[in-house]
């Protein structure tokens, strides 16, 4: 889809969340409207261009007063100027947008904007790692924003270790894609919570993972859900339908985190799907 300026209106291409200059970022939900404000369609998409939105998937159109949102491979829009919008209306079912109280707040009066991953329930007891192996936990934010530092409360200490954590993005068909942002590395020498500042970076609503590595075997606090699935049309995961796992993992050396997320023929699957599991409950802190 290709985007013009309209006068007034700020540009997609213009929103570091959307386009970073050269590069594509995370999927994001649009909606897409007509010159009165009503909306047409909402979808899941990327700017691969600064004026061109490649749409990943459409899950839902109001076109000629028919409702729509089962496998729809595309929306006709007719010739009528629209606006897209980068963010999912109201009126969207499924957006990748908060409800009041979707998001978990943990520990609010030490960490205030910390935040654990829309998608979990209740904060379980401990998820034990093994050394040299890159965990990718899924995360959900329900609310975005600019993401100053990531953390996971350590549950068993590692003496002597470290942990590293790093952001990343979901690709298109849902698994760990571009590196976003990365701790340096944080000691796992006792229990309680550690967190490492990264280069600020905003992030829109919606899906992602957060990587996890360490040289010991430190256990992190876990979370249970009873369910966690992307939208529909989002279903190419390489295991069980649109249900993502408690974690993904593969042996990797302790160090800085891989630029990108490897094939998922190169990963195992734990535990798939989240479904009633226990997975690592890392978080994300929010700037002010």
């Amino acid at each position: 889809m290709t985007l013009v300026a309209v006068t007034g209106y700020p540009r997609l291409q213009n929103i570091p969340a959307y386009w970073s200059g050269s590069a594509t970022r995370s999927p994001f939900a649009f909606s897409v409207v007509d010159s009165s404000g009503l909306p047409l369609a909402h979808g899941l998409g990327r700017l691969t261009a600064a004026a061109t939105l490649t749409v990943d998937r459409w899950l839902q159109s109001f076109v000629s007063s028919t409702y729509a949102d089962a496998s729809l491979s595309s929306v006709a829009l007719g010739s009528s100027q629209v606006f897209v919008l980068g963010a999912a209306g109201p009126w969207s079912a499924r957006a990748c947008m908060a409800t009041l109280n979707a998001e978990t707040t943990a520990n609010p009066s030490t960490f205030g904007r910390r935040r654990v991953s829309g998608h979990i329930g209740a904060l379980g007891s401990s998820y034990a790692l093994s050394a040299n192996t890159l965990y990718f936990a899924p995360y959900r934010s329900e609310y975005g924003g600019e993401v100053s530092s990531i953390g996971i409360p350590i549950t068993a200490a590692a003496a002597g270790k470290s942990i590293r954590l790093g952001l990343f993005a979901c690709d298109a068909v849902g698994k760990p894609g571009a590196l976003l942002a990365e701790t340096g590395a944080l000691s796992v020498a006792s229990t309680g919570d550690v967190s490492g500042s990264v280069t600020s970076i905003a992030i829109p609503p919606g899906y992602y993972w957060i990587g996890m590595v360490s040289d010991g075997t430190p256990s992190i606090r876990s979370g249970t859900i009873g369910d966690y699935q992307l939208p529909v049309g989002m279903a190419d995961w390489g295991y069980t339908g649109r249900s993502v796992p408690r974690a993904l993992y593969y042996s990797y050396t302790f160090g800085a985190m891989p630029s990108s997320g490897p094939a998922m023929s190169s990963m195992t699957v734990d535990a798939a799907p989240y479904n009633g599991g226990a997975g690592p409950a890392p978080v994300l802190e929010f700037a002010a």
